[in-house]
């Protein structure tokens, strides 16, 4: 199969998820493009990865991005994924050294990863492959999907699609349209890209969403489809009532779990909402009036957890829809909320604008366990690993302990972090930020 030639990046702007206002920024799938292998080139503005030894605490290397910002997201055959505006770069895990890049041919798509009871999978590396995607596409004629090998880059397999895509656990979920422009919903063995079964749809669909046991799409004005993971068999198609837009994020328990937009005004009002899976029956409502869901919805054990702007951190039970704790702060009226990092029973909420704050909330009650306020520091992100809390506060990447907040080692590292990743063996960080190379003193 030939490989499409590169073209130059053209500058658009990846479309983001249709109602998560601000999305947790841990999510571990990449925001990986649709690309051509060409030779190393190019220039860089700012951006980098650098990887960080746990164990001497030291910087072990740091690349440069391709072009301008940078987002290593996802690790697999000892190979970096970096992924920067127009290029996708394969660094070697051990050494940072570059492998080979692709650039995006025109548009470029987010291919999400599979959401499961443990949230988000790395599902876009899958096997020996990165997946990627074509919006519109140079010489080729319609958008695009590719499965690229990470050893080297070559194009594995192709298949057309239309307008969206999204990764299961072993297959790949996309949208293609007929010459008579009908849409039919296809799923494709990761493996070999051959299709595995395809499903006709009545209208264009919206956004695709692959769950554990169903793959979800929706339409306009609320509508949302359902469909065996298994067979393609169509389960349900529902109109969720009062909502324009319906994102379900998690399947629980017999229940697929959404969160839904209710009218057209600015910021959105939201809703969380449970329905049946097997007819699409409105089984709870969480409304959250008269503010809107500023992160999550995440699904955690049991439990729905989201940011509830402009203060409020909210639990529910995932079965009933009941509220289990809520957290106030009036700290937290003074920082925006930016992520949400759950692990072992602990809630790390990281907020941040003029004061940057995290705070340790036990999951089963909601109690406060501890709190660092970062005074100086204008963005904040974390990461959970090992019973400890790494975090980069814009001037450093520091280790925090679990249990307490304090910080038990530090190293230099100043500018504005897009990405902490922990290593698949446990032995390094990956951080992706916008700022100066790291000296040899920080080495």
């Amino acid at each position: 199969m030939a490989t499409p030639r590169p073209q130059r990046n053209r500058g658009a702007a990846a479309p983001g998820r249709m109602l998560r206002t601000v999305r947790s920024l841990v999510a571990v799938g990449a925001v990986v493009f649709a690309m051509s292998v060409s030779a190393c080139g190019g220039s860089a503005e700012n951006g980098r990865v650098v990887a960080v030894d746990l164990a001497s605490h030291r910087v072990q290397w740091a690349a440069k991005a391709a072009s301008y910002g940078t987002d290593a997201s996802a690790e697999a055959g000892g190979a970096v994924m970096a992924q920067s505006f127009g290029v996708l770069q394969a660094l070697d895990a051990e050494t940072g050294k570059e492998r080979w890049r692709a650039h995006v041919d025109n548009d470029f798509g987010l291919i999400r990863p599979r959401i499961t009871e443990r949230g988000l999978q790395p599902a876009v590396v899958m096997n020996a492959g990165v997946l990627a995607k074509v919006i519109q596409g140079g010489e080729m004629p319609q958008p695009q999907l590719l499965m690229l090998s990470i050893a080297d880059g070559s194009v594995l397999w192709q298949s057309d699609m239309a307008s969206d895509a999204a990764a299961g656990s072993d297959s790949i979920h996309v949208v293609r349209r007929q010459g008579d422009g009908a849409s039919s919903l296809v799923t494709l063995d990761a493996q070999t890209g051959r299709a595995r079964w395809a499903t006709p749809l009545s209208r264009d669909p919206g956004l695709l969403t692959p769950l554990d046991n169903v793959v979800t799409v929706a339409g306009s004005a609320g509508e949302l489809s359902a469909f065996s993971a298994d067979s393609g068999e169509r389960r349900w198609s529902v109109t969720v009532e009062g909502s324009t837009a319906v994102d379900p994020f998690a399947e629980h328990r017999g229940l697929i779990l959404a969160l839904v937009r209710v009218g057209e005004q600015v910021p959105p009002e939201t809703a969380i909402i449970a329905l049946d899976a097997e007819t699409g029956r409105e089984a709870w409502r969480y409304v959250n009036t008269p503010w809107f869901i500023a992160i999550g919805p995440e699904l955690v054990d049991g439990t729905v957890l989201a940011m509830a702007a402009p203060d409020r951190l909210v639990a529910l039970d995932a079965g009933s829809g009941a509220m289990a704790w809520e957290v106030r702060s009036e700290r937290q009226r003074e920082g925006s909320p930016g992520q949400l990092e759950i692990s072992e029973g602990v809630v790390y909420v990281v907020s941040h604008s003029s004061r940057s704050i995290v705070e340790a909330v036990d999951l089963a009650s909601g109690a406060l366990l501890w709190r660092q306020d970062f005074k100086g520091s204008k963005s904040l992100l974390a990461v959970y690993g090992g019973g400890e809390l790494y975090l980069h506060d814009g001037r450093s990447l520091r280790a925090l302990d679990a249990a307490t907040g304090q910080t038990t080692w530090w190293v230099p590292l100043a500018g504005q972090a897009t990405h902490i990743a922990k290593s698949a063996d446990g032995r390094r960080l990956f951080v992706s930020f916008f700022g100066r190379a790291p000296t040899e003193r920080d080495r």
